[in-house]
């Protein structure tokens, strides 16, 4: 097959091989810090998409908008700071027993959106709808994270949970505006 001077014939022609990767791949590859950046930017678009796409259709009172519009920076620093290595470790426990029953990584996220999106609803039917999509990301990313060890999963998936809720809350913080302005009491409202 090699030519008299040694040389190795070109390839046989057939289909092209693309070494390229998916953009959805949850397997850790690549740098962490991209992983967390394009899985909480996939986690966050599909959240716009189901929340503006279905919070007109669901009825009932949005007792978060209230809360959020109380105090903005608190919910912001609540969202990307306390909320995702909480809610993180619940999702570690609830794919740790759920994995008890089935190892099928589909089911397991599934599963895990749907507990996530019920938690949700209890505070509003839009939260409860649009965090599906993201907590079905972030339980892929646990699971593929987690047999390089139980903190770099954690680590991963509470980022992306940050990346997730940063957009968001920062909107909320830039809509809220500065805090209004309230008089100092006078010693009138503060003595009987």
């Amino acid at each position: 097959m090699t030519e008299s001077n040694g040389d190795i014939p070109p390839p046989l022609p057939g289909p092209e091989v693309s070494h390229a990767k998916s953009f959805l791949e949850f397997e850790p590859t690549g740098p962490v810090w991209w992983y967390v950046l394009r899985m909480g930017g996939i986690a966050f678009l599909g959240a716009m998409l189901i929340g503006f796409g279905l919070g007109p259709f669901l009825c009932g009172s949005d007792s978060m908008i209230e809360t959020i519009e109380s105090d903005p920076w608190f919910f912001a620093i609540f969202a990307i700071v306390f909320a995702p290595p909480l809610e993180t470790l619940i999702l570690a426990l609830f794919l740790g027993v759920s994995g008890l029953f089935t190892k099928n990584v589909v089911r397991l996220s599934i599963a895990s959106a749907l507990f996530w999106g019920v938690l949700h609803m209890l505070n509003s039917p839009v939260n409860g709808v649009a965090v599906l999509w993201p907590f079905y990301i972030m339980s892929r990313a646990y699971l593929a994270w987690r047999p390089l060890g139980f903190w770099k999963a954690f680590g991963v998936t509470a980022l992306i949970h940050a990346a997730n809720n940063t957009i968001p809350a920062m909107l909320f913080v830039l809509l809220a505006g500065p805090p209004a302005a309230t008089p100092d009491p006078t010693y009138g409202q503060i003595l009987p």
